[in-house]
């Protein structure tokens, strides 16, 4: 059996090495020039920038088994410290209550309490549901006001209207303000841990990989190829071809055309990916044009001080900062930086098109540094240089009704029976690493069992984010089938 996988991030990387390891061959081909995708490392004269923070905070045993497997003694724990920057202070996140106090005066602490504990009452059920409603229902209009609104139309781009309530949901980890409070003070003083929300803030450490998370793609690839596996990159995909209910072919830019497969698994952007494989007469093709991307700018700042900020990352809400999180990867303690220096990645959302993205990169870069000397961490001559780097699909927009257009795509394409499309593009799903990585033990595990039917259900390991009520798994009923014969299919 030979397995092509469309792919070389997290997601194709870790199934290819989980295939292999049972016997089956495995063909990995990669758009760009190296492997990672989001979770990858840009190096520069002994600096290593992640593409923002990637950490693993899991309790799934499969998955810590894995990555201790995979990466040995470059698996660090690291002790976690994230902030919030918020009128002119960085707050500690989870929350000090006093810190908050000192920072919002107690005037305005005290309306989003009454807020918090009124907020049960007013909920008006009946009312549409989007992402400013589920807010300011759950948590108050000031706390939205102040924070919730303007950090969304800084990130996303749209109004928050527009957003679907999933993204509330997932993106925020706790259903109110007077939730967070109980959970913080839970945290912070019995030292209570939350795994159920993998977004969640309120755990103390994570797993990191030294020299940054690219080092988890290396050893994955390099464990690939031990295994007799095939990575090739520049290998950018151009069409799909099918053979009624099979994908029987690939082809790429480059004229070569590849059709030596049993199953193909791709985690390129589902939009795509649809629009190659539907049929142009096939009106569900349309739908592709309703799953838009959020494009970000990252802009790497190498300087000599041995840190800038104390915090791991920060999240920044103000409008009128271009950035709204930085993350300082010398607190990671992951041998990042060269000898008394410190690097910073500076996250940027913008869409191809926007002013934003065709702003000069000395320009973008001029700005960040502009604003670490204005908070007094930075200053203009120990700065040592600045890189710029794009990325057009960044993070998939949840406009309201993105799901059920999404699933139908993941229908449309579960009718080809040895196709799978997975990861964080490819189902249109906001996951993070831990739920990639879950994602391939998982994939692995049906396919090298012959599934001919792999659903995802509300009770999910990896999807729980997006399940309304809570983790999910494989369909234990799914009938097997013959070999080079799988579809997958997302359920709701």
């Amino acid at each position: 059996m030979t397995v092509a996988i469309v792919g070389a991030g997290v997601t194709g990387l870790s199934l290819g090495y989980l295939l292999l390891q049972r016997g089956i061959a495995v063909r990995i081909y990669e758009a760009a020039p190296n492997a990672g995708g989001l979770a990858s490392t840009w190096r520069r004269d002994g600096f290593g920038f992640d593409f923002g923070p990637h950490e693993f905070v899991s309790d799934n045993p499969a998955l810590k088994a894995l990555l201790e497997e995979v990466c040995g003694d470059d698996l660090l724990s690291v002790r976690k410290r994230v902030a919030q920057h918020f009128r002119g202070r960085a707050l500690s996140y989870p929350f000090e209550i006093a810190d908050v106090v000192r920072s919002m005066g107690p005037l305005l602490s005290a309306r989003i309490v009454a807020e918090a504990l009124l907020a049960p009452l007013r909920r008006d059920r009946s009312a549409t549901p989007n992402f400013e409603s589920w807010t300011r229902a759950h948590f108050g209009p000031t706390l939205y006001d102040v924070y919730f609104g303007p950090y969304t139309r800084k990130v996303w781009g749209v109004e928050p209207t527009s957003l679907d309530v999933a993204t509330a949901r997932s993106r925020i980890s706790v259903d109110s303000a007077w939730e967070l409070m109980k959970k913080t003070l839970a945290h912070q003083f019995l030292g209570e841990e939350e795994f159920e929300n993998p977004h969640s803030e309120l755990r103390h450490s994570f797993l990191y990989v030294r020299h940054g998370i690219g080092r988890l793609q290396e050893h994955l690839e390099r464990r690939v190829r031990e295994l007799g596996g095939e990575v090739r990159y520049r290998k950018r995909l151009a069409n799909l071809e099918r053979d009624g209910a099979r994908v029987c072919a690939l082809e790429f830019e480059d004229g070569e055309r590849v059709t030596d497969f049993d199953y193909c698994v791709s985690s390129a952007p589902l939009p795509a990916v649809a629009r190659r494989l539907l049929g142009e007469n096939d009106p569900r093709r349309l739908a592709t044009e309703r799953l838009p991307f959020r494009g970000m700018i990252f802009v790497f700042l190498r300087a000599r001080a041995p840190q800038l900020a104390d915090y791991h990352w920060i999240y920044f809400p103000e409008p009128r900062c271009v950035f709204q999180r930085t993350t300082e990867f010398v607190h990671f303690g992951a041998q990042m930086a060269p000898a008394g220096c410190t690097g910073v990645a500076f996250e940027i959302a913008a869409n191809p098109g926007e002013a934003l993205w065709n702003e000069p990169d000395e320009q973008l870069a001029q700005r960040c540094i502009d604003e670490y000397v204005r908070l007094g961490w930075l200053r203009a001559q120990d700065v040592l240089g600045a890189d710029v780097l794009r990325v057009p699909h960044a993070y998939p927009i949840q406009i309201s009704g993105f799901r059920q257009t999404a699933d139908g795509l993941i229908e449309a394409l579960a009718e080809f029976e040895n196709f799978v499309t997975v990861g964080r593009q490819g189902l249109f799903r906001y996951c993070n690493i831990n739920e990639c990585l879950e994602m391939s033990i998982e994939v692995a595990q049906a396919i090298a069992a012959g599934r001919r039917s792999i659903r995802y259900q509300q009770a999910s390991s990896w999807i729980g984010a997006f399940a309304e009520g809570g983790r999910a798994g494989l369909a234990p009923n799914a009938p097997a089938a013959q070999p080079g014969a799988t579809t997958v299919a997302a359920r709701r």
